[in-house]
């Protein structure tokens, strides 16, 4: 297996959660293997739910493996050992909420803007606990994920108001481990 393949299996199984049945991961338009080096503004789909969208996109920070079956030399030169690849895997969520006009006739409070920013950071919490293996079985391409301790962490910074928008990144840190002969 490869990296490409851990990555290209969590970008089908978000995709799956953030753009497939409805109401599964809501607010998220898209998604990306990877950061993208230009984002359209019809991916952000801000008139859909109420004013605000989010696109997210898959990054590995960190990687490591180690031995966890030694190969059976004496037995054949043909028999391998396993070796378990963790992945360190931050789904970057990129979120907007445009601010509504000053001529609006509901009286607003300020801080709705979180409120589909949580529904969002929910479901994607949600939709990675449903499926350990992200969609590809007990002899898929991940043998596990978000199942080591402390995972699903969700370090977030305070948001920015930028040109009428309040603007929120944060990133959703967990381990995929991949289980490979070698």
């Amino acid at each position: 297996m490869s990296r490409a393949a851990v990555r290209n299996a969590l970008y089908d199984y978000l995709t799956a959660g953030c753009t497939g049945a409805p109401g599964t991961v809501p607010g998220v338009a898209r998604v990306y293997r990877a950061q993208p080096w230009f984002i359209g503004g019809s991916s952000w789909s801000l008139s859909v739910e109420g004013g605000s969208g989010a696109v997210a996109f898959i990054h590995f920070p960190d990687k490591n493996e180690q031995r966890v079956a030694d190969p059976a030399e004496s037995v054949s030169t043909q028999v391998v050992g396993w070796k378990q690849v963790d992945y360190q895997v931050a789904v970057v969520v990129l979120y907007q909420y445009l601010i509504p006009s000053a001529t609006q006739a509901q009286q607003l409070t300020g801080d709705e803007w979180v409120d589909p920013l949580d529904a969002t950071l929910d479901g994607l919490e949600s939709w990675i606990r449903a499926d350990p293996t992200a969609g590809t079985g007990p002899q898929g391409v991940v043998f596990e994920m978000a199942q080591s301790p402390g995972d699903l962490a969700l370090p977030q910074d305070l948001p920015r108001i930028v040109n009428g928008k309040v603007l929120s990144w944060q990133a959703l840190h967990f381990t995929a481990t991949e289980m490979i002969e070698a």
